[in-house]
């Protein structure tokens, strides 16, 4: 679970790695680090120095960060305004680096309704970069996905999504399913994504690793090619 190391490990330094880009059969779109943009400081952060060299050599455009702690408050105003103190040290050390790598921030505990993403995005001296967690929006946020689409699409640079049945209090946590089995609108989402020609890149999460009772990762990729959607 260190891509660090995973990335020492198989290319031994980021020079090599930019030599083996080159024979890479697909592109990686983004690495995933486990920082939080709000309820952490510099100190917490030290994934993303190490992680931002190696998104360069791969030619990686952009680094995850999550958005904050499911426990922390509610996302007033004077809250998200931490999100500045996170994009101010971002940019900084981006800068003196030299770094072409980006970050996306992920609608994941916090920023689960498009009110709250339109909030952040006002308080932020630039908007950034969204990575949508579909799923979470429609799930925690109660959000159809058509109605989160049109209020964010803006910043939306990746989408995630997955597949469970719908929430019945708000207490409830998701039961993931193979895609097509649970009551997330995947068809509806596909097709408002081609309306759009969103050319992004639009991810099976597949949450094995936590939920071991899940279907392998072949049986749920077989499942995504229904129509609408192709591996």
């Amino acid at each position: 679970m260190d891509l660090t190391q995973v990335l020492r490990q198989h290319f031994g330094t980021t020079q090599q790695a930019q030599i083996e880009i080159k024979k890479l059969p697909v592109k990686i779109n983004s690495l995933n680090s486990s920082c939080r943009m709000l309820g952490q400081s510099p100190k917490d952060w030290q994934d993303l120095l190490e992680l931002a060299p190696w998104a360069d050599a791969l030619e990686v455009p952009l680094l995850r960060v999550f958005d904050g702690k499911p426990s922390q408050a509610s996302a007033a105003n004077s809250h998200l305004v931490e999100a500045n103190i996170f994009f101010d040290w971002w940019n900084a050390q981006k800068a003196k680096n030299n770094w072409r790598v980006d970050i996306m921030i992920e609608t994941h505990s916090i920023l689960t309704t498009s009110k709250t993403i339109q909030k952040l995005q006002r308080v932020l001296k630039k908007p950034a970069r969204i990575l949508w967690d579909s799923h979470h929006t429609w799930f925690k946020g109660r959000e159809e996905p058509d109605y989160t689409w049109r209020a964010i699409r803006p910043w939306v640079s990746h989408i995630h999504f997955k597949d469970s049945p719908q929430p019945q209090s708000l207490n409830d946590k998701p039961s993931y399913c193979i895609p097509g089995c649970g009551e997330f609108p995947l068809i509806p989402i596909f097709r408002i994504l081609c309306d759009a020609e969103f050319s992004g890149p639009v991810s099976l999460e597949w949450e094995k690793q936590w939920h071991p009772e899940l279907p392998p990762l072949e049986e749920a990729l077989t499942a995504c090619q229904f129509p609408g959607w192709a591996v």
